[in-house]
């Protein structure tokens, strides 16, 4: 049985997960089929938690986790135990090099970085509609950068790029 997300640090993990899941963009790029929800399942799988699985890695893929920022702030006026909790987490995308784009790092750069745009533009469309999490900022933490030609064979060849996905109502 898979544990609940709860609580001010579980939650905004949870609901990370969540609004990618339901990225169309993202669901498109992992090869997802069938039903609304059986491509939101699909989606979910292929976003990890924490780090990459290891061997049972699929690429493409995201990782997210908790990211540097976490403030809970008490609230001007009303109840002195509201608070308004803002914070950051960590979103990392990986896609593996097409074959036909192998010895091309130009294009094989654009079709990453095109699939990863997609979904964060997903993400900009879909935040803070209905449920979905509050996003205040995305910022590019690192890359994209491609696997070192040395690491190729025992890790694939694969980009990788990294946001932090700063969410939370303002005071």
């Amino acid at each position: 049985m898979a544990l609940a997300a709860t609580g001010p640090l579980g939650l905004p993990l949870y609901n990370l997960q969540t609004i990618l899941a339901n990225s169309a963009s993202f669901q498109t790029w992992i090869g997802a089929t069938g039903t609304a929800p059986e491509k939101v399942v699909a989606a979910r799988a292929r976003i990890y938690m924490g780090a990459v699985p290891g061997a049972s890695l699929t690429r493409p893929c995201a990782v997210i986790n908790l990211g540097d920022d976490w403030v809970a702030e008490a609230t001007s006026g009303g109840a002195r135990n509201h608070f308004n909790t803002t914070g950051s987490s960590f979103l990392a995308f990986e896609g593996e090099v097409s074959e036909a784009y192998e010895d091309d790092c130009g294009e094989a750069l654009l079709e990453f970085v095109n699939a990863a745009g997609a979904a964060i533009s997903d993400i900009e469309t879909l935040a803070g509609s209905g449920a979905y999490l509050v996003v205040n900022r995305i910022s590019k933490h690192g890359g994209p950068m491609r696997v070192d030609i040395r690491e190729k064979d025992s890790l694939g060849d694969y980009f990788a790029i990294e946001f932090e996905i700063a969410w939370g109502e303002a005071g």
